[in-house]
């Protein structure tokens, strides 16, 4: 991630290339996140870091759900520019052992990184050493151009001193 941003007590806001709010509500459910070959954006869409954008965080409500939105406002020349032509977002409760998080990309015009219009659902559940997790996420090209895609991942690990077995399943 690379930006400049303002943080507050109303939250933080950011400009430049970072990770999209849905990218981001995965939270630990992949238990091999950018690893060359089992990490989640090999079999599912949705995982961006978007480029020339604007991002709000915001801070935690109740000490328990934050909020996130990235614009990515036009960049052609010439269009109907609007203020966004690709929007992320999410909401993510976590309290104790339990993280849930719901999030959704919106794609835009042509040359705009989000091409997938994607919805994701997210659950982790921590217990002294043992995690489990579920993403259950629809995708379709913004443009209509195909079929609904939808994925899901189910995974678990187990701390064990220093060493920690994970597994997954993506489909």
């Amino acid at each position: 991630d690379r930006y400049v941003g303002l943080k507050a007590n109303w939250g933080t806001l950011k400009l430049g290339s970072f990770d999209s709010p849905l990218k981001t509500s995965q939270g630990n459910v992949d238990q091999f996140n950018d690893m060359n070959y089992t990490d989640l954006s090999n079999v599912m869409a949705g995982d961006n870091r978007l480029a020339n954008s604007i991002g709000y965080e915001s801070p935690k409500i109740a000490d328990a759900i934050t909020i996130k939105v990235t614009l990515q406002p036009g960049e052609t020349t010439g269009g109907d520019d609007g203020v966004a032509d690709a929007i992320s977002a999410s909401v993510a409760y976590e309290q104790g052992g339990l993280y849930l998080a719901a999030a959704v990309d919106q794609g835009g015009e042509d040359g705009v990184e989000l091409d997938q219009d994607t919805i994701r659902v997210t659950a982790t559940y921590t217990m002294d050493a043992l995690q489990l997790g579920a993403l259950v996420q629809n995708s379709e090209p913004s443009d209509g151009s195909a079929d609904d895609v939808n994925s899901f991942l189910v995974c678990a690990a187990y701390t064990m001193g220093k060493n920690v077995l994970k597994g997954q399943f993506m489909s």
